[in-house]
């Protein structure tokens, strides 16, 4: 009889295969190169025979930005001194992402220079370097205080950006009371902010880099310092500015305290970069910013931060793309062993990174879109599928490649691996049937059982 069930068993099994998924994921930040065009003319360190202090601020507005570079964006730095004679000149700095904000930062405190005229030809050269580069965003930054050499002023300046490509984007920062500044054109990608004070550009600054580095912002009050969000995080960016800031860490609505694991990078003030000025520095331009790296819960949190004049907290959500499938009964398949070969209706979402614990919409994600690739037993097939679309899946190995773009230039990829089964109907037909005897021993064996599976 033993024998008999094993046979069965052994049939059985090899009429289906056990579903497995498996999913892997890929976040693909964005590559982005930004061109920064530096006045270090005189006009920024002596107007009207009056030391002026607009070359700080342009100095701290470049440290601000080294900070915030991610890890795929470069920084050329073109100062504008060097383009006096020399218009093919390579760029002062280049910085990468990947080197670190403290190691960017420092680079750029300690540079000097000496300073020249404006002529508008660094714009030119800076501008035509980033024109021939492919990269997903392209930025033309000019720190400024307006009296260029070169250009028919304002309007000349507005002339010569009409004529910029589409995928390079610009921001005019002009600085100091006598910025000539530019026509803002935002449908053309053409930004123009103007400070002329320090406490302007502790107000600007973090509106500048938000929009230059497309940087997802959370609401937090500098008086309560509190705030939420409604989606898991993998990183918080703190970056509070004052002459006093002092980071120590954030606080979940219950837990202990969260402290940042490298030591806050520090941007602040720095002593005349112009070796041939002696002008000295104005010390109300600080500020600190600290990465926090951890597995942030959806929630309230507090931030335990000190002597912030401003305080902006940029964030990464911890998410990966999913796809579900759902049958013909409208019952979304969760069973992980049992997906049986047939028709399904493909949807996508957002799963906390490394599960299957699904993420709600919300608005810290900006407009979503999916589509996903299908390849099943090794064939792709011929259409991108978008969420509703019919799926129909044959037995065997099926690959499900979800993209998922979110925030504008944020992008999710997810490969979901399966191994489909088809529900078959086995039958038996017997083929020997033999009469067995049954003595005081038991049953006396004459022979076995045959069958036949169908």
């Amino acid at each position: 009889m033993k024998k008999i069930l094993s046979v069965l068993f052994v049939l059985l099994l090899s009429c289906s295969a056990v579903q497995s998924r498996q999913a892997s994921a890929v976040t693909n930040l964005p590559t982005r190169v930004i061109h920064l065009v530096y006045d270090d003319s005189g006009s920024m360190y002596e107007t009207g025979n009056k030391d002026v202090d607009t070359w700080c601020q342009a100095k701290y507005s470049m440290e601000v930005f080294a900070a915030m570079l991610g890890e795929n964006d470069t920084l050329k730095i073109y100062y504008m001194s060097d383009y006096e004679k020399d218009t093919k000149k390579a760029p002062r700095l280049t910085l990468q992402g990947k080197d670190g904000a403290a190691e960017n930062v420092k680079k750029l405190h300690d540079q000097k220079t000496v300073a020249g005229n404006t002529p508008f030809a660094s714009v030119k050269k800076a501008y035509s370097d980033l024109q021939s580069l492919s990269a997903d965003e392209k930025w033309l930054v000019i720190l400024t205080d307006g009296e260029f050499q070169g250009v028919g002023g304002k309007e000349g300046i507005d002339e010569y950006l009409a004529g910029k490509s589409s995928d390079v984007k610009v921001m005019f920062l002009g600085m100091g009371p006598n910025a000539d500044g530019i026509t803002q054109k935002s449908s053309q990608d053409i930004f123009y902010v103007k400070a002329e004070t320090n406490s302007q550009i502790l107000s600007q600054i973090t509106g500048i880099c938000t929009r230059i580095f497309n940087s997802n912002r959370l609401d937090v009050s500098a008086s309560s310092k509190n705030f939420s969000f409604d989606i898991p995080m993998s990183e918080l960016i703190v970056f509070a500015q004052g002459a006093n800031v002092d980071i120590a860490g954030i606080k979940p609505e219950s837990g202990k305290l969260i402290k940042c694991a490298k030591s806050p990078v520090k941007v602040m003030y720095s002593d005349c970069d112009a070796t041939n000025y002696k002008n000295k520095p104005t010390k109300d331009l600080v500020g600190s910013m600290a990465t926090f790296i951890d597995d942030f819960a959806a929630g309230n949190y507090t931030l335990d931060v000190s002597g912030a004049e401003t305080i902006e907290i940029y964030y990464k959500p911890n998410i990966e793309g999913a796809a579900y499938l759902t049958d013909a009964n409208g019952q979304e398949v969760t069973d992980a062993e049992n997906l049986e070969d047939g028709e399904y209706v493909l949807t996508f979402g957002f799963v906390k990174a490394g599960t299957d614990e699904k993420v709600a919409e919300s608005k810290l994600l900006g407009d979503v879109t999916y589509s996903a690739k299908v390849i099943n037993n090794g064939t792709l097939h011929d259409k991108v599928y978008a969420s509703g679309d019919l799926l129909k899946v044959e037995e065997g190995t099926l690959q499900i490649d979800v993209t998922a773009n979110y925030l504008e230039y944020n992008t999710v990829t997810t490969q979901l691996y399966y191994s489909v089964f088809r529900n078959k109907t086995v039958t038996f037909e017997v083929l020997d049937n033999p009469s067995y005897t049954v003595d005081s021993e038991g049953i006396v064996e004459n022979s076995e059982i045959r069958i036949k599976a169908k």
